[in-house]
């Protein structure tokens, strides 16, 4: 859900860029209105990542190689 709102919002900057470069305000508020939408549906809705996955990780270097080891 996430991508398909961030390629929305991309449209919607893109329109803002285009209106704004034409003087049209109307069309910028308008397209501006929908990027703070799309990026307010993304940061309400989307789910936070985590990249330890609550495992204590570290890494063991033996001076030949470097691995990462969990518990």
């Amino acid at each position: 859900m996430a991508a398909l709102f961030g390629f929305l919002g991309f449209v919607a900057a893109l329109f803002v860029v285009g209106a704004f470069m034409e003087g049209n305000m109307r069309k910028v508020g308008i397209a501006g209105a929908a990027f703070v939408a799309c990026a307010i549906v993304i940061l309400a809705f989307d789910k936070p990542r985590s990249n330890s996955g609550g495992r204590d990780c570290w890494t063991e270097w033996d001076m030949r190689a470097s691995r990462t080891v969990c518990d």
